[in-house]
């Protein structure tokens, strides 16, 4: 049988729905805060300060380690866990962070300097 290009656009369109799920080798942050925050991606593997991701998210705004090259091979090749870290302004030096593992979908839901910030993790992640 032939496909007829509606077809194919019906197909497309139904693809395109479908919400972003990371894989089982990627690590997702979500800002579900009002205001816009610095998210860091800590490297446990190299010192303080070699960020595996760093990332302005706006509020609803997402972002996943499989989106930058270096990220996603440290995430496919590291022992767990990560430092997720989230600050308000770029020179700050009180946020929050929680641990991390590769597959974890991470958002941050409330924004309180001094490591008092509201995380909540997807329904696959392991933590």
């Amino acid at each position: 049988m032939i496909s007829k290009p509606w077809h194919t656009a019906v197909i497309l369109v139904a693809l395109l729905a479908l919400p972003y799920q990371a894989s089982a080798a990627d690590l997702c942050l979500k800002n579900s805060t009002p205001q816009p925050l610095l998210m860091l991606l800590d490297d446990p593997k190299k010192e303080a300060g070699n960020w595996l991701m760093r990332k302005r998210l706006a509020s609803g705004q997402t972002f996943c380690c499989s989106d930058v090259d270096g990220c996603r091979t440290a995430i496919q090749t590291t022992p767990s866990p990560f430092t997720v870290y989230a600050f308000e302004n770029d020179d700050d030096l009180e946020g929050c962070s929680v641990a991390a593992r590769p597959g974890d979908d991470v958002e941050i839901k409330a924004f309180v300097a001094y490591d008092r910030c509201h995380w909540k993790f997807g329904p696959n992640s392991k933590n």
